[in-house]
């Protein structure tokens, strides 16, 4: 059987740049909403309405990010804390 070897580190330097590309993916489509607001007085017929649509698209894309990561970042560290307490399990067989 092969040897599993996880870098404990390195999976928690993952973990923390997920966190990161989630956190300025959010941060800069929030920074455009907010940049474009007070534009959004100013927008009128098919403008209007075409902004709207963007904003309710980029909601929901900060929303399906948020869950998405976070399913995806509580995923890849419970593999991590298993692994280590499995290595510590099976350590203390010896």
């Amino acid at each position: 059987m092969a040897d599993v070897t996880l870098e404990v580190q390195r999976a928690n330097a993952a973990i923390d740049d997920m966190v990161k590309a989630n956190t300025d993916m959010v941060n800069a489509l929030t920074e455009l909403l907010s940049q474009l607001g007070p534009l959004k007085a100013s927008f009128s017929g098919q403008t209007a309405t075409v902004y709207t649509d963007f904003q309710n698209q980029a909601n929901n894309a900060i929303q399906t990010m948020n869950a998405q990561f976070g399913t995806g970042a509580q995923s890849l560290k419970e593999m991590v804390d298993g692994q280590v307490a499995g290595d510590k399990r099976g350590s203390g067989m010896f």
